[in-house]
């Protein structure tokens, strides 16, 4: 709601990615107020990042998403990163305005492996990272 208005369109990875079901499912407000475009997995099951890159040049979101409850392999911030510019210096005029879409990570399920070194990090490469409290520390609820 921050970073958004009503209708803008939001890229984030596909329930068979093991996306978060609180990020565009349609029980959840993120789902109602905005229209979701999921990308997909390859024919390994992998994140298919041309499938990112296509998608941003289709509907031009204006925020894409990254991070999952079930997806069992690294995810490639900075290869995110890299594209989500590649497509901006390409495609991303509004009105005659070079504008970035939003680049937000919620890594709540591997904050812990980030922390020891043991996944990619994206600081530096998202302009938004969220996590809970909750499940890496197990401590009450809280961003």
């Amino acid at each position: 709601m921050a970073l958004l208005d009503m209708a803008d369109y939001i890229l984030m990875p596909s329930w068979d990615l093991g996306a978060h079901l609180t990020h565009g499912s349609q029980v959840n407000f993120s789902g109602k107020l905005f229209n979701v475009i999921t990308y997909n997995a390859d024919e390994n099951g992998r994140i298919d990042y041309y499938d990112i890159e296509k998608k941003l040049k289709e509907y031009q979101p204006r925020l894409i998403l990254a991070g999952a409850s079930a997806y069992s392999r690294f995810i490639d911030f900075e290869k995110i990163y890299n594209i989500i510019n590649k497509v901006r210096d390409e495609f991303y005029y509004n009105n005659g305005f070079l504008y970035k879409p939003y680049f937000m990570v919620d890594m709540a399920h591997i904050a812990g492996l980030v922390a020891a070194g043991r996944h990619p990090s994206p600081f530096g490469y998202a302009d938004v990272i969220t996590t809970t409290t909750h499940k890496t520390l197990r401590g009450p609820r809280g961003g």
